[in-house]
């Protein structure tokens, strides 16, 4: 399947919200991912059991490896709220060392084709798995997990080594 979204591709100017100081803040993809190079994560949903055990707490861990690897911005995106992203921020990355992004109307994850409908685990539509390294807009790597339920492709390790690979070259 071709996605509309793949390396080469510019990001698309979706509006992502987020709470600062309590107030939400609408943003779109330019104003965060402009002249900067990112780490975007894609999780089905906060609180659930594989993005809090497993998925998350690996990106908050290896955050500061992240940016001193290169990058100046590691962003989760989900189709969660922005108070629940902000709620899941709080009691997993206290420190701040990730960016969380709610994409509540899945306006980023549709337009990306990076959505996906998980019926069995009552999740709905969902954005799907994934990680994607970006360069002042455009997308140099993308990883698309095989399920929500895997963490393989897009894990924070991942998105290191290719950092550091690259680094290196």
């Amino acid at each position: 399947m071709k996605l509309p979204i793949r390396p080469g591709k510019h990001l698309p100017s979706a509006w992502f919200a987020e709470l600062e100081a309590g107030e939400l803040r609408i943003r779109s993809a330019p104003a965060i991912f402009n002249a900067k190079r990112a780490v975007i994560i894609g999780i089905p949903g906060a609180f659930t059991p594989i993005c809090s055990g497993i998925h998350l707490p690996k990106f908050v861990e290896l955050g500061p490896a992240l940016l001193a690897s290169g990058f100046d911005l590691v962003a989760c995106v989900s189709g969660d709220d922005p108070w629940t992203q902000a709620a899941w921020s709080k009691q997993f990355d206290p420190q701040h060392a990730i960016r969380f992004l709610s994409d509540g109307n899945l306006d980023f994850g549709r337009t990306c084709g990076l959505t996906t409908m998980v019926k069995d685990l009552f999740l709905g539509e969902c954005m799907q798995r994934f990680s994607m390294i970006v360069d002042n807009m455009a997308v140099q790597k993308l990883h698309i997990e095989a399920s929500v339920l895997q963490v393989t492709c897009s894990s924070a390790e991942a998105c290191l080594d290719e950092a550091l690979a690259a680094a290196a070259e």
